[in-house]
């Protein structure tokens, strides 16, 4: 299974469910990256900002965010592996707190998410077009555990031409 840019961005956010017992919103704005598959026993998110080759844009990503990935495998039983590539980290919502994932300045990390736990992710442009979004999530009430996931990524994308954003709840097994 896979959702491209061009359909997220025209769709609105997009919805995955399967046998996996992941929820997952993605929603993608002008260059943002996105893509869901299949990963062997589990799914793979693929966020970050890009610029295609063959297009002059009028508003761009800056260099630096040029090339950023963050890359989460969800597997069956909750475990989260996260690949950021000059990509913010991600927060995970777990245990009535939020922490980022990784927290310590390194590329990868993982961490195992009880059912109801969430995974929140965006793209460096996002981010920096709305510092606000990722900033009230932290300081507001945690997301709800079965809240619409699709609020919750055109929230971090309200102020956002660029980029993209993904939301993931493990259900359980």
């Amino acid at each position: 299974m896979t959702t491209s840019t061009a359909a997220v961005a025209a769709a609105g956010p997009s919805f995955v469910e399967g046998p996996d017992r992941w929820a997952i919103e993605v929603l993608g704005r002008q260059h943002g990256l996105t893509r869901v598959s299949r990963d062997g026993s589990g799914l793979r998110v693929r966020l970050g900002d890009q610029v295609p080759a063959d297009h002059v844009p009028t508003v761009a990503p800056r260099p630096s965010h040029l090339g950023s990935l963050l890359v989460a495998d969800l597997a069956t039983d909750g475990t989260v592996t996260l690949v950021a590539r000059c990509a913010p980290p991600a927060l995970v919502f777990a245990d009535g707190e939020a922490r980022l994932l990784p927290n310590d300045g390194s590329v990868r990390a993982t961490a195992r998410l009880r059912p109801g736990d969430l995974l929140v992710m965006c793209s460096a442009s996002a981010l920096e077009a709305n510092p606000a979004g990722v900033v009230d999530l932290l300081a507001g009430p945690r997301p709800a555990r079965q809240g619409d996931l699709g609020d919750l990524v055109r929230r971090l994308l309200s102020s956002s031409l660029l980029g993209a954003a993904a939301a993931a709840r493990f259900d359980g097994p």
